[in-house]
């Protein structure tokens, strides 16, 4: 894919009419600001902060639409238009709820979406012979379902291709657009699927991702799993270590704990079990047939409670685990020298390095574990001992 840097782009732009820097209309953009019913801004209803993504499908097709870079205004955007190359996008300061993308014929910001509009307003897409559409907005605050959620006050703008009686022009990439203010795309429907919409499967927004985990308790879980299969949830459960499962080797005597055995961690009473989506990662219990000797990250039992979110499976009574975090990390310990998401009592040895945990926090560190922090001070002062 070509990707042109804000650097290039502004030097391109010196040698014409106008620079991209400058995110302000076109000259012969009209002037309709008196006509915006509400303050959100055109980032407030496609936020274009740098990483943030919108994964859609039909069952034909998916598109994928990618904040690549964004810096002084200007974004430059990948998936939406037609071809491999983006498109900068930005967004001006005097007046806020508009959108604009960089004509590369006329070397100059157009109009793309003015957001706030009443349903029916238009304006003109200028882009040359096969870039000018008339856009309209064609729904408000409409309830959008998709894979991803729900998503209500949908905003909707449709776009007329008006090509040059002589161009031949490829389909335009899109014909209606839907956004939702703090999310962005959740809907995009296209010439070539007239009947068949891309509707938001999952996307990554300002930190936040969707779909949105539905939080639900261990009980509520067993009783109705059903309704629950296939979605991603969060559930609060302390885990353990299930019943092991073992080699079939005969053992003599001398070795009677010949064979390896593992256990999956497991919650409620059904029980549940929990994987992990990252199939290399350590997650789980082994030993031998005379017991488990080895548990990551949990122990066998006594863990306190975390939260774990994943994509709950009814069939197998599964959860694959996406992420968790401990419920209440505390310090415990003789001599405040443990930080663990339950009290843990130690020998009472007193050892001068405890002083470093003393001052050092005791939260949730990044691995989803209890640890004192700041790691690198508490690092830091331990190696003085």
């Amino acid at each position: 894919m070509k990707k042109i840097s804000l650097l290039s782009l502004a030097l391109f732009a010196a040698c014409q009419a106008s620079t991209p820097m400058n995110i302000e209309p076109a000259a012969d953009e009209p002037d309709d600001i008196a006509t915006v019913e509400q303050a959100a801004t055109a980032v407030d209803w496609l936020p274009l902060q740098t990483g943030n993504n919108w994964a859609l499908e039909n069952k034909q097709d998916s598109r994928f639409v990618n904040v690549e870079y964004t810096e002084d205004r200007v974004a430059y955007v990948t998936g939406l238009f037609n071809g491999e190359d983006g498109r900068w996008l930005g967004w001006s300061k005097t007046k806020p709820s508009e959108l604009y993308v960089w004509d590369d014929a006329a070397s100059e910001w157009r109009v793309f979406v003015r957001f706030g509009r009443a349903t029916g307003t238009t304006w003109q897409l200028k882009g040359g012979a096969c870039g000018s559409f008339t856009a309209k907005v064609t729904a408000k605050n409409a309830t959008v379902k998709t894979p991803a959620g729900d998503f209500k006050k949908g905003y909707t703008v449709s776009f007329a291709f008006k090509p040059s009686p002589t161009a031949r022009c490829a389909a335009p990439a899109f014909s209606t657009l839907t956004f939702v203010e703090g999310v962005g795309l959740v809907k995009i429907a296209s010439p070539a699927f007239p009947q068949a919409p891309f509707l938001l499967k999952s996307a990554a927004v300002n930190g936040t991702k969707y779909p949105q985990a539905q939080t639900i308790k261990v009980a509520d879980l067993e009783k109705n799993a059903a309704a629950y299969d296939g979605k991603t949830i969060t559930v609060v459960a302390e885990p353990r270590a299930g019943s092991p499962i073992c080699t079939k080797m005969a053992c003599s005597p001398q070795n009677p704990c010949c064979n390896r055995c593992g256990a999956n961690f497991v919650i409620g009473t059904t029980p549940i079990r929990l994987l992990n989506a990252d199939p290399n990662a350590a997650f789980g219990c082994s030993g031998n047939d005379c017991g488990l000797d080895t548990c990551t990250p949990f122990g066998q039992d006594h863990n306190g409670d975390y939260a774990f979110t994943g994509v709950f499976n009814a069939t197998n009574v599964e959860l694959t685990v996406q992420s968790f975090r401990a419920n209440t990390c505390q310090k415990s310990g003789c001599g405040g020298e443990v930080c663990d998401n339950t009290p843990r009592f130690t020998a009472c040895v007193v050892r001068p390095e405890f002083a470093c945990y003393a001052t050092a926090t005791c939260d949730v560190a990044a691995s989803g574990l209890c640890a004192f922090g700041p790691e690198a001070d508490v690092a830091a002062c331990l190696a003085q001992y």
